[in-house]
């Protein structure tokens, strides 16, 4: 297990190391402090979560992470023992965390191999994408709205007859569609006065990946208003790569050519099938 101080002196050097990437990896310290681990490892988890990017020890609670990012990202956290998991951001500078496990969500069958805990109450200051996140959070009132729709779904479950399903279903829509409203006319606000932040394509991708059918100009028109540091974020990146594969399934557009080799050995190109069915 590497000490935090040998840690401190790997991502010292990795930092200056020469990059082909755009923006400049930069330092980010976070610092933490858990309500429910005395003792144990955190690690910093890579976006699918099958490796891990970073670790550090939990003592008497507390951890400190230090090392280099390239662009601000929200990340996935692991903590040993008990699996305990939780996302914050990881961006230049320095942050806090306050990690609380009361009220966490356990999925499969405790002490299994494969179980795992959901952290929902985590605390992030002061670093500028967790601060925007948390006006936005609180100012759309999503905890309350989000807590009301996962409610509505558990009474769903539980209903007797498919007429209170229907209006537990009619309802959980209503609180989406009221919810999705405040998000967007937040975000737009938002951009409209900080088109730089790169807490603006993150917080459309958020309603983006919420959206059953996501339109197309709604969020292209929104990504174009970005500018400066924004368009070199890994959320810009993220959402634009979507937008085009949600393009490319539209109604009228036209397919890319292709070529293929046939089942005779003869080469198939799309393209030869212009002006005919």
């Amino acid at each position: 297990m590497k000490s935090i101080t040998g840690l401190l002196i790997f991502f010292a050097i990795a930092c200056f190391q020469p990059l082909k990437a755009q923006a400049p990896f930069q330092k980010f310290t976070i610092t933490g402090h858990f309500n429910g681990l005395s003792s144990g490892i955190i690690e910093m988890l890579s976006e699918n979560g099958d490796s891990v990017w970073q670790q550090s020890n939990i003592t008497e609670g507390r951890f400190t992470m230090v090392g280099c990012i390239e662009t601000a990202r929200q990340m996935l956290f692991r903590c040993r023992p008990g699996n305990w998991n939780f996302k914050a951001f990881v961006e230049p500078g320095e942050s806090t965390l306050q990690i609380d496990s009361t009220g966490a969500k356990h999925y499969g069958k405790k002490g299994a191999t494969d179980s795992w805990v959901l952290i929902w109450e985590v605390d992030q200051c002061c670093t500028p994408m967790a601060t925007d996140y948390k006006r936005f959070a609180s100012e759309t009132q999503q905890p309350s709205l989000a807590a009301q729709i996962q409610l509505a779904y558990s009474r769903m479950k539980l209903a007797a007859d498919n007429s209170e399903q229907k209006n537990l279903a009619d309802q959980i829509d209503s609180l989406r569609q009221l919810l999705y409203f405040r998000q967007a006319a937040w975000i737009d606000r938002f951009i409209e006065t900080q088109p730089a932040s790169a807490s603006g394509p993150f917080l459309l991708l958020q309603l983006y990946q919420q959206t059953d059918t996501p339109d197309w100009d709604f969020f292209y028109q929104r990504l174009s208003r970005l500018t400066g540091p924004a368009l070199q974020s890994f959320y810009y990146n993220r959402l634009q790569e979507k937008l085009q594969t949600l393009a490319n399934q539209n109604q009228n557009t036209m397919a890319p050519d292709f070529s293929l080799r046939q089942s005779d050995g003869k080469k198939f190109i799309l393209n030869s099938l212009k002006g005919r069915y």
